[in-house]
């Protein structure tokens, strides 16, 4: 060891209060399970007071899997700091660069934080503006972007009911839920009710059938979030409906009786 280098101790080492890399389970647990298979080899950085301005996730990670020293070595930022694992067999150095970057990947950005970040320091040469603003833009906005909405034409067909949606997937579930006899009868009734989720509903065939209903069926498939009819307040009430155009257009084809 020269004079550039100390050992220290992992708890000594503060995490960066404004990091803007959110480290999920996952992400940490890898970066665990790759010290536990390859040992240590990604170095950190840190300042001078010991607070981590990059590897905060490895840190995480190394405090987990017992790891308590770190070696410090002190840089002038005008050279390169490697960190050489002799040792290591083909399989241990493959996956020593496989876990490396697929940990990087599974990190997240802190909106929020980066936020703060880009109020003060210029993050053009980091980000696009396109990429930037996907990263800030408040989650709230998302859902009050102007969509299209899916249109259908109705036919001239009324289908029959049996055409507007396919149970198929569901009614094999429930089989198999009424068949196992070691499950509870009020958990049966639960897994039944969580089947209809796989019910698929034909949309177009629905519209076409709307169309050509009375009024009381027309507002139980409003009520049912089969349709929609208002579409600027579609986002709010969570379904779509079919837009006041084409039932003036029914109207112009077949008169009033649409209604009725």
């Amino acid at each position: 060891m020269n004079d550039s280098e100390t050992i220290t101790n992992l708890s000594g080492l503060k995490p960066d209060p404004r990091n803007a890399r959110k480290h999920n389970p996952r992400n940490v647990g890898m970066i665990e399970r790759a010290l536990g298979e390859v040992g240590a080899a990604r170095s950190i950085v840190i300042d001078e007071n010991g607070v981590v301005l990059a590897g905060n996730a490895t840190v995480e990670a190394a405090a987990a899997a017992g790891i308590e020293r770190v070696q410090v070595v002190d840089a002038d930022g005008e050279t390169i700091v490697a960190v050489r694992r002799a040792g290591l067999t083909q399989e241990q150095k493959t996956k020593l660069a496989l876990y490396d970057n697929r940990t990087a990947e599974l990190a997240e950005w802190d909106s929020e934080t980066l936020a703060g970040i880009a109020d003060e320091i210029d993050l053009a040469n980091v980000f696009t503006n396109e990429e930037l603003q996907d990263l800030l833009a408040p989650e709230a906005d998302l859902y009050s972007l102007r969509i299209e909405a899916p249109i259908y034409e109705p036919s001239e067909r009324k289908p029959a009911v049996a055409e507007l949606y396919d149970d198929s997937r569901t009614q094999t579930l429930i089989a198999l839920i009424d068949a196992s006899p070691d499950v509870a009868e009020d958990v049966k009734a639960f897994l039944r009710l969580a089947a209809q989720r796989h019910t698929v509903l034909r949309f177009n065939l629905i519209a076409d059938y709307y169309a050509h209903s009375p009024a009381a069926v027309q507002r139980l498939m409003e009520q049912s979030a089969l349709v929609i009819i208002d579409f600027d307040n579609a986002l709010a009430d969570g379904f779509v409906r079919l837009t006041r155009q084409i039932m003036d257009q029914m109207r112009d084809e077949y008169g009033d009786d649409t209604d009725k």
